[in-house]
């Protein structure tokens, strides 16, 4: 007797992009998508063109990417990026949406200091077809250079509460609606949507409450963890870390952020492997021997906290997706 198949599946970056391919090209109502980074690229071109392919035939299309994307892939700084080929290179994608029909919207672009408001959330909606929860970003790096994942799930009330989010997230960028953290509970688990409010995150403070409760934790991050999590953290014996050594990112800046965090917060990396990481999740496990585990696109750090980012997370008990964050660590991260 076959295995069944579980309704949630973990996908790796280029199984991500090549799903949601077909599922745009098959697409009859609705395009939704969400990234921190979101720009063309090799790995990403033959995805784009099908979205701004969708648009032209009448499918309801909205891309909205953080400002930042301007720095992605690149090792110059933001100023640079702001005022160099970079920008305009990336802008022209704003343009080819938006003459395709497209809403494409610049998430972030009247935050001043840059690194407040940010939007950290990834997620793409095609009809009911929904990939969320984890890390990927829709640029080259991020779908070609990254130890990462996404799961895909075919969930209606998911999509439908995404899109909504989307249209706040809209409504917010042209100063029509206001911050607003949201938990919704699925199928899988708990949807956390952190709405972008200064030193607030449900999902922060799930995280501090599953490493209280359990009596082993692992921990998977780009960054290391930081505030009373790190603390936390530090004092149970059964936990197991991995995240960025210093040295790893291509950016220098991000490299000072990495080896600045581990110092500071004194906590050590197992992280061995030379593939930038890039997944975020934890997997805590309680003294009666059950798990609970939260993955999205939270790196478990104060800073975003602090800063206001948006955030998207799944807090879930579901044996079948933590069966797949596990295989996926075996594989990939430890």
């Amino acid at each position: 007797m076959s295995e069944q198949k579980s309704p949630i599946q973990l996908l790796l970056p280029r199984q991500y992009v090549e799903q949601a391919r077909q599922a745009v090209r098959h697409a009859e109502r609705r395009i939704y998508i969400i990234s921190r980074c979101f720009a063309r690229g090799s790995a990403t071109d033959g995805l784009i063109d099908d979205i701004i392919d969708a648009s032209r035939r009448g499918i309801d299309v909205h891309v909205a990417a953080d400002l930042l994307t301007f720095i992605c892939d690149r090792t110059c700084t933001l100023p640079s990026s702001l005022a160099g080929a970079g920008m305009r290179q990336t802008d022209q994608l704003r343009s080819e949406l938006e003459q395709a029909g497209a809403e494409f919207y610049w998430l972030g672009a009247k935050k001043i200091p840059y690194l407040l408001g940010r939007t950290h959330s990834k997620w793409t909606v095609v009809d009911d077809d929904v990939y969320a929860f984890g890390g990927v970003n829709l640029n080259q790096s991020g779908t070609t250079e990254r130890t990462d994942y996404i799961f895909h799930m075919h969930d209606r009330q998911i999509a439908d509460n995404l899109v909504s989010e989307q249209h706040l997230v809209e409504s917010i960028e042209l100063g029509k609606g206001h911050a607003v953290d949201r938990e919704i509970d699925t199928q899988f688990g708990t949807m956390l949507l952190d709405g972008g409010k200064i030193n607030r995150s449900i999902i922060y403070k799930h995280a501090v409450r599953l490493a209280k409760k359990a009596e082993s934790v692992l921990l998977v991050s780009q960054y290391c963890p930081a505030g009373e999590l790190a603390r936390i953290l530090k004092k149970k014996p059964a936990t197991s870390i991995y995240f960025n050594p210093k040295g790893s990112a291509k950016d220098p800046v991000n490299n000072i952020m990495i080896g600045t965090r581990s110092t500071v917060k004194s906590l050590t990396t197992s992280y061995q492997r030379p593939r930038y990481l890039h997944a975020k999740f934890m997997i805590g496990t309680m003294p009666d021997g059950t798990k609970l585990a939260i993955t999205g696109s939270h790196n478990f750090s104060t800073l975003g906290v602090r800063a206001g980012t948006r955030e998207i997370a799944l807090e879930t008990s579901d044996p079948s997706i933590i069966d797949q964050l596990e295989r996926f660590f075996a594989r990939y991260v430890s």
